[in-house]
């Protein structure tokens, strides 16, 4: 995209946050200098949904926090990431990560900052399935919808094993990253692990980390109070 292209998409941007009340204008001028030749439709719903929680969180003196380049450094990597998302839903967990990150104070933003990458290495389901280790009462009932069915001896459907595989993926995806802990099950005689027949791997209970609610915390899906 030439000079021309670029133009075109900063007055697109602007058309499409200037209206904004309190931070629009401020988010216009930070977007048009740091993804001047970005696909517009793609960030479009993102720069909408900052510009929601950041409202919504009250930031004090805004125009003059959405400026320091810090912040600046954490919108442009907001606006990289949701120019790779396909979902309403990511668009919407990036704004939220994005917009605490913002209101953090200054010692604490360049964890804001990896903790906006963290979520750039999960995919929509990873944090859905944190989501339900995560939850206590209706943990159930979400797994329900996101655990696939289990191959058995008797069942090996290559269907089932692919999609027990990918959901595994996921699983160990979301421990590599530090978000899930395994406390494996001891033999009470042996006092020694328990092994699974048919996997082959240690039994035990996953527990989300105090790392895993922070990323859930800031993507919006737990309840800030019980991080």
């Amino acid at each position: 995209m030439g000079a021309g292209g670029g133009d075109r998409t900063a007055a697109v941007i602007r058309s499409v946050i200037s209206n904004i009340p309190i931070v629009g204008q401020a988010l216009a001028e930070v977007i048009t200098e740091i993804v001047p030749n970005q696909r517009i439709e793609r960030v479009e719903k993102y720069l909408l949904y900052l510009s929601e929680e950041i409202d919504s969180l009250r930031i004090a003196n805004v125009d003059a926090a959405m400026k320091k380049p810090e912040n600046v450094d954490l919108i442009e990597d907001g606006a990289y990431q949701a120019v790779r998302a396909l979902s309403d839903e990511r668009k919407r967990y990036l704004a939220r990560a994005v917009a605490q990150g913002i209101r953090s104070d200054e010692k604490d933003k360049l964890n804001e900052k990896r903790v906006l990458v963290l979520i750039g290495d999960l995919d929509d389901g990873d944090l859905l399935l944190l989501d339900a280790f995560a939850s206590r009462n209706k943990g159930r009932e979400k797994f329900a919808k996101l655990r696939p069915a289990q191959p058995t001896i008797n069942n090996q459907d290559p269907l089932v094993r692919e999609r027990w595989g990918l959901y595994q993926a996921s699983i160990d995806r979301l421990t590599r990253l530090s978000l899930l802990n395994k406390h494996v099950d001891l033999d009470s005689k042996t006092k020694l692990p328990s092994f699974d027949t048919f996997t082959g791997e240690p039994k035990g209970n996953l527990e989300v980390t105090a790392l895993g609610r922070l990323v859930l915390n800031r993507a919006g899906l737990t309840d800030p109070n019980n991080v």
